[in-house]
């Protein structure tokens, strides 16, 4: 069964590619197939906090509460006197 991982990157020159994030290789041959990406188009502030919220949600993503915070905020202080 082949594995196949979907990750964007930047060409350094024209025989190297740096990729945006790792994927979970170490070392072997690959097959590498070169889409050029449309250039990122700018969005607002709003606009990147409602996609990192989507993103955040597909990958069931459940943020800490505020008690769970403060709790682990003062874990962190109680240390220090140790």
């Amino acid at each position: 069964m082949q594995q196949a991982f979907v990750v964007t990157g930047s060409l350094s020159d024209s025989r190297t590619i740096r990729l945006d994030e790792p994927i979970p290789r170490s070392g072997g041959k690959v097959r590498v197939i070169v889409e050029l990406a449309e250039a990122a188009a700018k969005i607002s502030h709003d606009e990147f906090l409602a996609w990192l919220q989507k993103r955040h949600e597909a990958r069931g993503h459940v943020p800490r509460t505020r008690d769970e915070v403060d709790a682990s905020l003062r874990a962190e202080r109680e240390s220090w006197d140790e």
